[in-house]
């Protein structure tokens, strides 16, 4: 039997945990939330909301969006949406090909989802090198920033990809591929290639190359990215890097097939 609510709030509440509470649901039916629409809905002052949703972001429960200033949910949330989205499941299915992945390449291995136009990083093995600011598992970026976001945009009918970004593209360092018509161009030669490449684009001295993971009907379900450091870049030549992740990219969908958990992540990508 579900639990309810009581029609009373209880007689020792606690206020700003009340507060914080709500913004929670609201990021969760919403999306996002500005520091002026969390304040308008609870009805308190945006200097409140403001020290609200950054304790919520410094406890990962919350992440900022480095572009719009918008807050969406957070590695923390994430987690504890795992179970709804069997996320869990895909992480269980998944994770040993992204250790071995990671041990073979020595970088740093994610799987991403789209979520709308952005591209949500569900699981990721460190390598044994440092890398600076990566995204770490539960991040939520814009997907034209990141090599795996990237691989999840380039099979999408362009009209649905333009509709994804009505206004500006976002641009979080000065190598953000922000245009258009040479977005297009680059997503043609990802289709032709079958890997995505980000140098620089979604934090400066981070690089990745990705590639599809796809389901049994051929669909892009999921995304795999290997990333290191710019300047040890060169150092991964592009057969040794692709033949591997393209390797484990078609293993891990089979297995997302074989869990039957593939639907799940179709309706994320959606």
């Amino acid at each position: 039997m579900q639990n309810t609510p009581p029609d009373r709030p209880p007689a020792y509440l606690i206020e700003s945990v009340d507060a914080a509470l709500q913004i929670v649901v609201l990021i969760k039916q919403r999306g996002e939330l500005r520091v002026s629409e969390a304040a308008a809905e609870l009805g308190i002052a945006r200097s409140t909301a403001h020290r609200l949703l950054r304790t919520l972001v410094w406890r990962n429960f919350l992440t900022q969006d480095r572009v719009g200033k918008a807050y969406r949910a957070g590695p923390v949330l994430v987690e504890l949406t795992m179970e709804t989205l069997k996320a869990a499941s895909l992480r269980t299915v998944t994770r040993p090909r992204l250790e071995q992945l990671s041990a073979q390449l020595d970088a740093t291995v994610s799987l991403l989802i789209r979520e709308g136009g952005n591209a949500r990083f569900l699981d990721q093995v460190e390598g044994s090198r440092p890398i600076p600011g990566r995204a770490p598992a539960g991040s939520l970026l814009p997907a034209t920033t990141v090599s795996g976001g990237k691989v999840l945009l380039a099979w999408l009918p362009e009209a649905e990809r333009r509709a994804l970004y009505p206004g500006r593209l976002p641009k979080l360092t000065p190598h953000t591929t922000t245009d258009h018509e040479a977005l297009a161009v680059e997503f043609a030669e990802v289709r032709r290639k079958g890997y995505a490449l980000n140098v620089d684009g979604s934090f400066l001295g981070l690089s990745a190359l990705a590639v599809p993971i796809r389901g049994a009907d051929g669909k892009v379900i999921a995304s795999l990215a290997a990333s290191t450091r710019t300047d040890q870049f060169a150092e991964y030549p592009l057969e040794r890097v692709l033949e591997p992740m393209l390797a484990a990219a078609a293993s891990i969908g089979l297995d997302l097939e074989s869990a039957a958990v593939s639907g799940t992540v179709r309706a994320a990508n959606s």
